[in-house]
């Protein structure tokens, strides 16, 4: 994840590396990859403890967007060639943004230790 006006450059930089994991190969494979694009998206939020939708990455997963009841949100997202982008409504696992572990004070602050019913 990364801020909109830096998506190419991300993108650019990193291709072929661990980061991204995907997509790999030679140095004329990922010559040949399409640049990204992208499509927006909209989402009426569900409220903070259910997933309104899911923006579905084919081939790669997806991200279930949870959000105030009743606002919308404009969402942007990028695939090469923008494609492969859909929106799931309702969410495949609307209650799984209350599955979630304890923050770790050490380290990576985004990592969560264990895992509980919030």
């Amino acid at each position: 994840v990364t801020k909109t006006v830096k998506a190419d450059d991300v993108y650019r930089k990193n291709l072929g590396t661990a980061l991204l994991k995907i997509p790999f190969g030679s140095t004329e494979r990922l010559q040949q990859f399409t640049e990204l694009r992208f499509q927006d998206l909209s989402v009426s939020g569900a409220g903070w403890r259910q997933s309104a939708a899911d923006v579905v990455l084919s081939s790669a997963g997806w991200v279930a967007v949870t959000g105030g009841r009743g606002h919308v949100f404009a969402l942007r997202a990028y695939t090469p060639g923008g494609r492969g982008i859909y929106c799931r409504e309702p969410a495949l696992c609307p209650e799984a943004v209350n599955e979630r572990g304890k923050r770790s004070q050490k380290g990576n602050r985004a990592a969560f230790t264990g895992r509980k019913k919030m």
